[in-house]
Formats: C-alpha cells, sequence, structure tokens
C-alpha cells in the first residue's frame, strides 16, 4: 500500500500499487505554460487537494493544490493517466469526468468539468417523490455498470458526490483506481454498496440496512422498505419525509 501525504498530513490518496496504464498523450490535454494564462475565476469550493474555480461557460475548474501537480511524482502521474482513463469511457452520462486536462511537460494543473444544474443528495428537498429518485438511481447504476466494467474502482462515494436534479449524478473520481487485475462484478458490488449506504442516509435516515442487500436486487429492497414504510404510516409513503418518517416510526414501534 501506497499512502500519499499533504504537508498538512491529511491523507488524499489511499492508493495500492497497481498496474501501470500507459498513454501517449490523450485527446483532452490542453498543454499551457502557467496557469495564470486561464484567468480562473473565483474560488466557490475548496478542500485539501484541490478549489473549483469558476471558469469558462458552463464548466467549473479543479486546480490541484502544488503537492498534488508535479507529474514526476508516480502518485500524480498516476493520478493524471486515471483522469485520462476515466474521460475516454463512452456512454456513462450520469457520471460526471474532466472534459480538458490541463498540464504542461512537468505539471498537472488541474481539469475543466461540466456544471450539473443539481443539489447533493445532502440538501435536496424532502418532497421529492422516492419514485423519482430511485428511477434516477436506475439510471445511474446503469453507469456504474459500465465503470465497473472497465476495471475502475471508486473511492470516497458519498451523499456529497451525488447531484440530483431529476436525475441523479455522480462527482469527484478523481481517487478511482484502475486495474485489469479486478474483477468487474466485485467492482460494481462495492460502488452500488456505497451508492446504497448514501441513498439510505437520505431515505431512511438510517445506514443499517446497506450491508445486507443483494445489490443486483436493489429495487426490491426498496420496494420492501417502502412498504415498511406505509404500513408504519397507514398510507403511501410516496415522498422522501413520507419515506423517512415511516421507516423511523416503523423501527421505533
Amino acid at each position: 500500500m501506497i499512502v500519499f501525504f499533504a504537508k498538512n498530513k491529511k491523507i488524499c490518496y489511499n492508493m495500492p500499487q497497481t498496474k501501470k496504464l500507459v498513454f501517449k498523450g490523450a485527446i483532452m490535454d490542453k498543454y499551457i505554460s502557467s496557469i495564470d494564462k486561464l484567468n480562473l475565476g473565483k474560488i466557490i469550493n475548496s478542500g485539501s487537494c484541490s478549489d473549483i474555480h469558476q471558469f469558462i461557460p458552463n464548466f467549473y475548474f479543479k486546480k490541484f493544490k502544488s503537492d498534488y501537480q508535479d507529474i514526476k511524482d508516480p502518485l500524480n502521474a498516476e493520478l493524471l493517466e486515471v483522469l485520462r482513463y476515466l474521460s475516454e469511457l463512452k456512454n456513462m452520462p450520469y457520471i460526471v469526468r474532466a472534459k480538458d486536462i490541463y498540464l504542461s511537460p512537468t505539471t498537472i494543473f488541474g481539469y475543466s468539468m461540466p456544471i450539473i444544474k443539481a443539489k447533493s443528495l445532502d440538501d435536496i428537498e424532502d418532497n421529492i417523490l422516492v419514485s423519482d429518485l430511485l428511477t434516477s438511481f436506475s439510471l445511474l447504476s446503469q453507469d456504474v455498470y459500465t465503470l465497473s466494467k472497465h476495471y475502475v474502482k471508486t473511492e470516497d462515494i458519498g451523499t456529497n458526490n451525488l447531484l440530483y436534479n431529476g436525475l441523479m449524478y455522480m462527482i469527484d473520481l478523481d481517487l478511482s483506481l484502475v486495474d485489469k487485475r479486478y474483477i468487474p462484478d466485485e467492482l460494481y458490488e462495492r460502488t452500488m454498496y456505497s451508492l446504497i449506504y448514501s441513498l439510505n442516509k437520505v431515505l431512511l435516515d438510517d445506514y443499517r440496512y446497506s450491508d445486507k442487500i443483494n445489490v443486483n436486487d436493489w429495487e426490491n429492497y426498496y420496494k420492501y422498505l417502502r412498504e415498511l414504510s406505509s404500513t408504519a404510516l397507514n398510507q403511501e409513503a410516496e415522498t422522501i419525509f413520507e419515506m423517512k418518517r415511516g421507516y423511523q416510526k416503523y423501527k421505533h414501534r
């Protein structure tokens, strides 16, 4: 196991040794001599590894902090290769990835990404219909299956990585790993557990059922939980608020 520490000793990347991905350059690479050439807008979000800036219309820019820019560092080089790999995958409209990667021969500055006008699952309204949320989750799960077939192991997926605006999107895959020694079905199950864990926080205000589910039967799983909530309420649990209230009433009966 390789562990990468920032100067503040906060772990940003915790990456196992993987088979080397080899790229000769990618169509999304944009070579610049300095980040100043981009005239980035104000910072709208900041983390330990990167800052999110306003950029050109319909796009944000994710700027890596200095510790993560040197391509000579093997972990930063692998990060670049993973970003390229993810960007080249097709038929995953609900997984948001880099559009253009900005770099020099020695430095990865960051990348542009499309703006999704949506709220994180942490912030969505309680009056959203459960059926609508689960329909959007079904579409995302198909993209997760495609992602897994390409040997991508996701990391650090939670409610803040999932956006909803009537459709559901997954963002922030920078910590993903790619290795053809991974088993796609196991990768799919692993990511789906993370997604269901997050969805249970929204729908149930509870995580405890997440590890008991067969991810290939998640629709019946939520059908069952919705029936529990509806029975506890003596009415159909149609909205997130009703589902959560009914489930909590059932749990504490």
